[in-house]
């Protein structure tokens, strides 16, 4: 077989085809994403609904019975829908707009109160009902 420049031509963009199309097909969830610490403020859609939730961390439940030693029960936190991506308080702070009241002291007790709604939603539904938005 004679390689001329079009036969290399055609070899490249054979090669270049397959490697696109195995990733735009492959499917994206935040697990195969990488670490779901990083996941935080990614855009979460529902399946059956087609609404889309904010990430809001892994929440770790010990789901003890009466005393006895329980199964520490990984949760998935959810921002609901309407609710902004960010608390009015982490949209302050990256923005620089220092609003600080005198008479309160700001701790950081006061800048991690989220007043957002969330659901928490267990490993087994979210695999099943959530992928990437």
């Amino acid at each position: 077989m004679r390689l001329t420049e079009a036969k290399v031509v055609e070899l490249i963009q054979e090669a270049y085809d397959k490697r696109l199309n195995y990733y735009l097909t492959e499917k994206m969830d935040v697990k195969n994403m990488g670490s779901l610490e990083n996941a935080d403020m990614l855009k979460i859609r529902r399946v059956t609904t087609g609404a889309e939730y904010t990430f809001g961390g892994v929440v770790n439940k010990d789901d003890a019975k009466e005393g006895g030693e329980g199964v520490v029960v990984k949760l998935y936190k959810l921002y609901l829908p309407d609710e902004p991506r960010m608390s009015s308080d982490e949209l302050r702070q990256r923005r620089f707009i220092p609003e600080v009241d005198e008479d309160v002291a700001m701790t950081s007790e006061v800048l991690d109160e989220d007043n957002r709604d969330y659901i928490l939603v267990d490993e087994k539904t979210f695999d099943e009902e959530f992928e990437l938005a």
